[in-house]
């Protein structure tokens, strides 16, 4: 199904150009940069930060690893101004680009797992399996609310309501991830498939009954996705 296909790129070129974007030496000072991130989400974004706290140590790893992407634009400033005085110099647009491209990652990666988990075959037969559906839902969830807090609208991507304490750089570099993320959701509109898969109610479906279940929120969304005209809607950045 198309939806199915768009979804199968979304997770690949999302995740890939959005960690290559998030890319970063690995020194103790990305710890640095992750608080100031994790505070500004935090007071963007409260419930679902006081949901989930371990989001932050998860940031912390992610701004703590190494990516492949040696030519990543977050790279190369953060080796020419040095980590500290990257994170010192970050404004709200900075902190905010970096929780999307974090969040974008990572609640993509937790959506999937959830969405894919719901009629897995294999793990409906494991004892306890709606327990481990439960931990994935909550995950799901809290990710989706970030998701949806922080993703930028067709009018903010070329101008954003603040400046970048990075200089042009950084504005760019907002234009740049901000119009990936607009573009890879709008078509499809994944936030709010993701949001009937969170909200509906899986626990009552037997397991036997759960692909049938699945088909119909998939069906349901491609009819939402032509009733709409999502795809006429999205602006072109091109």
């Amino acid at each position: 199904m198309l939806v199915r296909a768009a979804i199968s790129v979304l997770a690949i070129g999302f995740a890939s150009n959005a960690l290559a974007q998030a890319s970063a030496a690995g020194t103790p000072s990305s710890n640095a940069m992750a608080d100031a991130v994790w505070f500004y989400i935090a007071d963007t974004c409260p419930v679902a930060t006081t949901a989930d706290t371990s989001i932050h140590l998860v940031l912390q790893g992610m701004l703590d690893s190494s990516f492949e992407d040696d030519a990543s634009p977050l790279r190369t400033l953060l080796e020419v101004r040095g980590r500290n005085v990257a994170a010192q110099s970050m404004s709200d647009l900075d902190k905010r680009v970096m929780g999307i491209v974090l969040m974008g990652a990572y609640g993509l990666s937790e959506l999937l797992k959830y969405m894919n988990a719901v009629n897995d075959e294999t793990l409906m037969a494991k004892p306890g399996y709606l327990a481990s559906e439960a931990a994935m839902l909550r995950s799901a969830d809290v990710s989706l609310q970030l998701m949806e807090c922080l993703w930028p609208s067709a009018d903010e991507v070329l101008e954003p309501r603040m400046s970048s304490g990075w200089g042009a750089h950084g504005q760019q570099m907002w234009i740049e991830v901000a119009k990936s993320v607009y573009a890879a959701n709008c078509k499809i509109d994944f936030l709010t498939l993701a949001r009937s898969y969170v909200e509906a109610d899986f626990v009552a479906v037997p397991p036997a009954d759960r692909k049938e279940f699945v088909a119909g929120l998939m069906k349901q969304h491609e009819d939402y996705l032509e009733a709409e005209e999502i795809a006429e809607k999205c602006e072109d950045f091109s």
